[in-house]
């Protein structure tokens, strides 16, 4: 089989601080071509976090035959002194135990894993073509991931 290229689904460029700068309503965008300034229409979404930070590091998306402009905003949040400590102790039997005797067991997780076990183990041991093609969909599957699944 000869091997192809990488197809890229969707073409997007990363801007940094020399290629990107903004000004009051517009911003103004380098491109092969030189310079380019372009009016930022805002959505009210945006309108939300004026108080927060721009970072210069934007992503221009093209969707079908328009161009947006991806913003990244970042915000400085004090932390809090927690009043109360929890120490978690991740286990096979229970999941987790916390420090305050809160215990959360496994079984559904367990359960999952040993079933999805016992179905690979079936799917392996028969040769036929449409049992390797059910096993196709299972690998990877686990306890966390139990989400594909087959008629036998």
């Amino acid at each position: 089989k000869r091997k192809s290229k990488p197809q890229f689904k969707k073409p997007f460029l990363r801007y940094d601080v020399r290629t990107i700068t903004f000004k009051e309503g517009y911003c103004s965008l380098s491109t092969s071509f030189g310079r380019i300034k372009t009016k930022i229409i805002p959505y009210d979404y945006l309108n939300q976090h004026k108080d927060w930070t721009l970072t210069n590091t934007p992503t221009l998306i093209k969707r079908n035959k328009d161009f947006y402009l991806c913003l990244h905003f970042k915000k400085t949040v004090v932390l809090k002194e927690p009043s109360i400590l929890i120490g978690v102790d991740l286990g096979i039997k229970n999941i987790s135990v916390t420090s305050d005797n809160k215990f959360f067991s496994g079984g559904y997780l367990t359960y999952k894993s040993n079933h999805f076990f016992r179905l690979r183990k079936a799917l392996q041991a028969k040769g036929t073509l449409s049992r390797k093609n059910s096993h196709m969909l299972l690998v990877g599957s686990g306890p966390l991931t139990a989400t594909a699944s087959a008629r036998f």
